[in-house]
């Protein structure tokens, strides 16, 4: 079976897909500008979304916060969210476990120089259902944010559908006996 795509994975999925307004302001401005990115609510993902950027766009020069430095235009993110959200675990009759995962991204963003002003935002979700086993895969990346919390699997997922499984499993054995002793 194929692994899913990680959580950073479809998080940079999720700035890309969603970069039209943001790319048309850099066109608009262009290349030849030094446009410093400062973010307003500091968090973990403020370092992934530079990179991204930097990636999307090699052309134009993106420098992180630094009061020092000549620059032409300000990218100030003022919200940020990368979220990942769990629901909870469902297990299937052959004790397959999925389980659904929301991943969602906002941002909302102003273009500053001294004349202009533009203001933009954005917002997607990402909903898919992974195997509980391909967790610690999807999870696996250099970034806190990628990594959520699962919820706890209910009694009945936990104790009763493997205990049916094994009581089941058990009188198949005792009846193959019995039916070929006699």
């Amino acid at each position: 079976m194929e692994l899913p795509k990680s959580n950073q994975q479809i998080f940079s999925d999720l700035i890309k897909s969603n970069i039209g307004r943001f790319q048309n302001q850099l066109a608009i401005n262009g290349a030849d500008k030094i446009y410093q990115v400062i973010f307003i609510n500091k968090s973990f993902s403020d370092e992934f979304l530079l990179n991204n950027l930097r990636n999307l766009f090699p052309n134009y020069i993106l420098i992180s916060e630094d009061k020092n430095s000549k620059r032409n235009i300000d990218i100030v993110i003022n919200e940020l969210k990368l979220k990942i959200n769990y629901d909870k675990i469902k297990t299937d009759l052959i004790l397959n476990k999925k389980i659904k995962r929301n991943l969602s991204y906002s941002c909302s963003f102003e273009f500053r120089d001294s004349v202009n002003l533009y203001k933009g935002s954005v917002n997607d979700i990402y909903i898919d259902t992974v195997r509980y086993e391909d967790v610690d895969f999807i999870e696996k990346d250099e970034y806190v944010f990628t990594k959520e919390k699962l919820p706890e699997e209910s009694f009945l997922e936990k104790i009763l559908i493997p205990g049916i499984v094994i009581i089941a499993s058990a009188v198949t054995i005792v009846l193959f006996f019995i039916i070929r002793t006699k």
